[in-house]
């Protein structure tokens, strides 16, 4: 990804990290994005709380990959962020799918993550 950045300019405006998000790693904890894509831990709560994490720090579009059958915990975390009326299905591509935020100033998860 870090090649691709380069190849299309952008490098400067792209933070690729690679850590997890519980906790957030903290010389990102009071950045905003226009973007995110999360492709990490694929089991139990984790895509959920990926996405959480995410969700009051990006202000558009959260993007999954993996969303598909054999990974259930994915698509349970895209289903529930649906369900949750802030974000709706903007594109999906065989495994791919994106989130747009439907009211971006609005956040209803800017709260302490929910212990399930």
């Amino acid at each position: 990804m870090a090649n691709n950045a380069v190849k299309f300019g952008v490098e400067d405006r792209i933070v690729l990290m690679h850590a997890k998000s519980q906790p957030f790693p903290t010389p990102l904890l009071n950045e905003k994005f226009v973007s995110a894509y999360i492709d990490g831990d694929h089991m139990g709560q984790m895509p959920w709380w990926d996405f959480m994490e995410l969700s009051r720090r990006t202000e558009h579009y959260i993007a999954f990959d993996n969303y598909e059958e054999s990974y259930p915990s994915v698509e349970n975390a895209v289903i529930r962020a649906i369900n949750a009326g802030d974000w709706h299905l903007f594109y999906k591509n065989s495994s791919f799918v994106a989130l747009r935020k439907i009211n971006p100033s609005q956040d209803r998860f800017n709260q302490d993550r929910e212990q399930t």
